[in-house]
């Protein structure tokens, strides 16, 4: 079994976000990219839009 990708959101689920954003979308594609170019992932922008 390969094993692709594992998120797991923590929005409220281990800590209390105060003043912060209920919806974070306008984080994903920023996150996706910064995740990809740290760790190397052969992940295209294209990509990237589709799972955003």
């Amino acid at each position: 079994m390969s094993i692709k990708a594992v998120v797991f959101d923590i929005g409220g689920t281990l800590m209390e976000y105060r003043n912060m954003p209920n919806v974070w979308i306008d984080y994903y594609k920023t996150g996706f990219e910064f995740v990809r170019d740290k760790l190397g992932f052969d992940i295209s922008d294209s990509d990237i839009a589709k799972y955003v």
